[in-house]
C-alpha cells in the first residue's frame, strides 16, 4: 500500500519544480533537495518497476549534474531565476546527496552519461572536499556512504577505486567516534554502569 502513497508523494513534488532551461527540472533552489527526490525515485523505480517518471528523472538529473563543476565540487545553491548555480554556495551534505542521486541514475541508466559527473564527485569527496570546504573534523557523510555502497554495484564494475576505498574507512572511523559520543550522552540504561553520564 506505500507504494500508491510514494505515487502521490512523487506526484505533489515533480507538481512543485521549476523548468529551467535546456529540459531540467529543479525542486527548490538547493541541489541537495533535487538529489534526494532522484534518489527516493530511483528507490520507488526499483520496488515497482514503474518507468513512468523516467522523463522527470533524466531532467532532474541533468539539473544535478550541471551544478558539478569540472573539479568535482558541488554547487549548493542554485539561482531559479536567473538559472544560474550561486559560486561558492558549498553544503557539507549536498555533495553526497548529489553523488548519490548521479551513482543511482547511472546504475539505472548505465547509457545515460551519468557516471562522469559521478566519478567527479566521489573523487573530489574522497581526496580534496574536506581539506578544500575547510571541514574540521571531517564530514560525517552518511549520504556519501550509501554512494559508496551503491558503486560497488555498478554495471560493469569500476565504480571504487583505492582512494573512495580509503575515504570509506576513514567514514568509518568517523561514525565509530561519533557513534561511541552518542552511545555515552545518556544518563540512564546501560551506559550509566559502563562509562557514567
Amino acid at each position: 500500500r506505500s507504494l500508491e502513497t510514494a505515487r502521490r508523494g512523487i506526484d505533489w513534488a515533480l507538481a512543485h519544480t521549476t523548468d529551467l532551461r535546456g529540459d531540467r527540472l529543479a525542486f527548490t533552489g538547493d541541489t541537495g533537495a533535487t538529489a534526494l527526490l532522484i534518489a527516493a525515485m530511483v528507490e520507488h523505480r526499483r520496488l515497482d518497476g514503474d518507468a513512468r517518471y523516467d522523463r522527470e528523472l533524466a531532467a532532474l538529473g541533468r539539473f544535478v549534474a550541471g551544478a558539478v563543476t569540472p573539479d568535482g565540487a558541488v554547487v549548493a545553491t542554485w539561482d531559479l531565476g536567473a538559472d544560474r548555480g550561486v559560486m561558492g554556495s558549498r553544503s557539507p551534505f549536498f555533495t553526497g546527496e548529489v553523488l548519490l542521486a548521479l551513482v543511482r541514475l547511472h546504475a539505472t541508466f548505465p547509457d545515460g552519461g551519468w557516471d562522469d559527473a559521478a566519478r567527479r564527485v566521489r573523487d573530489y569527496v574522497a581526496t580534496r572536499r574536506d581539506d578544500e570546504e575547510r571541514r574540521l573534523p571531517p564530514v560525517s557523510d552518511h549520504w556519501s556512504a550509501y554512494a559508496l555502497a551503491e558503486l560497488a554495484s555498478w554495471p560493469g564494475g569500476g565504480g571504487l577505486d583505492a582512494a573512495a576505498l580509503s575515504y570509506a574507512r576513514r567514514q568509518a572511523g568517523v561514525f565509530g567516534v561519533q557513534a561511541r559520543y552518542e552511545s555515552q550522552r545518556r544518563t540512564r540504561g546501560i551506559v550509566r554502569w559502563t562509562r557514567g553520564p
